[in-house]
């Protein structure tokens, strides 16, 4: 069983309503990340780790005051080289309201961690290129990042010599 923190720890809602995205240090520790990893390079359904889920769920619980649960979860490995993801948010897809991303392994700078763009959940955000305030949200194995369906995000390349490897769990509304 995966060992998991019960609580976000030192947090502001207000942070969260304005920002829209909360990282969430040591969410796991490093052992848990490593079983996770070969749990999910053995299963049957590698992307579906219901541990991991429901923890989200809870997270999501405290910071939104409604019940949720996981609409969608894959497991993203990232290549040495390999591009990352364009500029996007994750609303519209199965009702998602929220990400969670726990990183697996070390997601830097260089081996290509979450961007976002504190504050463009709450209105409409023109993605052209280039994105102006946004900001790098670099996780070590364990960390998590938590953000707000309509907000705007993406991951950059790997430009390191190492893979990366993350969980990504989307949650909707119960029921929605």
């Amino acid at each position: 069983m995966a060992t998991v923190t019960s609580a976000l720890g030192p947090r502001s809602d207000a942070a969260w309503d304005a920002d829209g995205y909360a990282p969430l240090r040591d969410l796991v520790d490093p052992a848990t990340c490593a079983t996770l990893l070969d749990r999910a390079g053995h299963a049957s359904r590698p992307h579906h780790d219901p541990v991991v889920a429901a923890l989200g769920a809870a997270l999501l619980a405290d910071l939104l005051h409604t019940a949720v649960e996981a609409a969608s979860s894959h497991l993203v490995v990232t290549g040495s080289g390999c591009a990352g993801t364009t500029w996007g948010r994750a609303d519209g897809t199965r009702g998602c309201i929220a990400v969670l991303r726990l990183a697996l392994t070390d997601a830097t700078l260089a081996s290509g961690c979450p961007w976002v763009l504190p504050g463009s959940h709450r209105g409409a955000q023109d993605l052209g290129l280039p994105v102006d305030g946004a900001v790098p949200v670099p996780l070590d194995a364990g960390d998590a990042v938590l953000v707000d369906g309509a907000l705007v995000q993406r991951v950059t390349d790997n430009q390191s010599v190492d893979a990366t490897a993350a969980l990504v769990v989307s949650f909707r509304p119960v029921g929605g």
